[in-house]
């Protein structure tokens, strides 16, 4: 369906074209498994950075091409789209919650504590602030997720960052 709306509108709306990108990854790996989600990321993040040069700052096509970067190791790059997402202003804070959770484990990764720090307290406090969007038993595995990680990043910074 989404192919077909492109041909009626060529360049789509980046909106169209992220959803296009999640619809042809999971069709494969429905097809194919994880194998089959490998064979189509190339033509995946040439969709996504397609919606992104309609806009620059879009919430999912950055975060979905962060997941793939940081699957891949990749976690400056990662670093880079999970921060322009955050600047994508029609997005709503409790969204924001998944985008500093991988943005706290990106920094991480790359040993800049201080940041992972930063980015996994304002998770926390998105998460606690906000109402609706997740269930209690997520928000709650979430939060303690989240918390772990602070845990650790700080147990790594010592007495320093307490």
């Amino acid at each position: 369906h989404y192919r077909t709306a492109l041909k009626k509108r060529p360049y789509g709306s980046p909106d169209m074209l992220n959803n296009l990108a999640i619809a042809i990854y999971q069709d494969s790996i429905r097809q194919e498994g994880e194998e089959g989600g490998n064979k189509v990321l190339n033509e995946v993040m040439a969709i996504y950075r397609q919606a992104l040069k309609q806009k620059k700052f879009h919430y999912n096509s950055n975060l979905n091409i962060a997941k793939i970067l940081y699957r891949d190791k990749d976690y400056v790059n990662a670093a880079r789209h999970l921060n322009r997402a955050l600047k994508d202003d029609k997005q709503a804070e409790i969204d924001h919650v998944e985008v500093y959770d991988l943005l706290g484990r990106a920094y991480m990764r790359m040993k800049r504590y201080k940041k992972a720090i930063k980015a996994l307290e304002l998770g926390i406090s998105s998460l606690q602030r906000g109402v609706g969007g997740k269930s209690r038993v997520n928000r709650d595995k979430i939060l303690r997720r989240l918390e772990g990680n602070l845990d650790g990043v700080k147990s790594l910074l010592g007495d320093r960052s307490r």
